[in-house]
């Protein structure tokens, strides 16, 4: 979560009289919070891969549009923020695992 602070004036110009006090609401900020910026992060973790399993995971890290299908049919768009993904050239393929660390692509208002 990301959140902006700035310092405002406290009181109201309008209400000061010629010659009266700037005064303000003890409930007004000084320092006040701009709308928070939360970003919804999820952590996948496979548990050891066979090759074929291993293959097509590569081709969802690889792509541009990766979405997580909900129960209703919806998608919801996220992108592959992090992950171990390390490109295995011997032919003699052990079984690994692999852990995605998803970002979801719409951001979310507290």
């Amino acid at each position: 979560m990301e959140r902006k602070r700035y310092r405002k004036v406290v009181g109201n110009y309008a209400t000061a009289d010629d010659g009266e006090a700037f005064g303000f609401n003890t409930y007004d900020r000084g320092l006040t919070e701009r709308s928070p910026f939360v970003e919804k992060m999820m952590r996948i973790r496979t548990d050891f891969l066979t090759e074929g399993g291993f293959e097509y995971l590569k081709n969802l890290i690889y792509s541009e549009s990766v979405y997580i299908i909900n129960p209703n049919g919806s998608a919801t768009p996220v992108l592959i923020d992090s992950n171990n993904y390390t490109a295995i050239r011997t032919r003699s393929f052990r079984k690994t695992d692999l852990e995605l660390t998803l970002k979801f692509s719409n951001d979310y208002t507290a």
